[in-house]
């Protein structure tokens, strides 16, 4: 690709095929959100897994994110019943 800058000295460009579209647009939505590209979430992903290091799955983030919801409710809810 004529436009495109030269990578950094001691790495080089790596390209992730078969990627469903969906997939990828989903990735892309969801790094703009986080102020990333998809790049870097993949590097980041990338340096965790090949330090060994647990990256949690989607289901287990839906999960922890559902407990954290939960366990607002029910500090909102007890606030509520201190209130005189």
């Amino acid at each position: 690709m004529p436009n495109q800058p030269k990578p950094a000295p001691g790495t080089r460009g790596h390209y992730i095929s078969k990627v469903p579209d969906d997939l990828w647009a989903a990735a892309q939505a969801e790094a703009t959100r986080r102020g990333e590209s998809v790049s870097e979430a993949v590097r980041r992903f990338l340096t965790e897994y090949a330090k060994g290091e647990d990256v949690a799955t989607l289901a287990e983030v839906d999960r922890l994110e559902r407990t954290l919801a939960d366990a607002d409710l029910e500090i909102r809810h007890l606030r509520h019943e201190e209130t005189p």
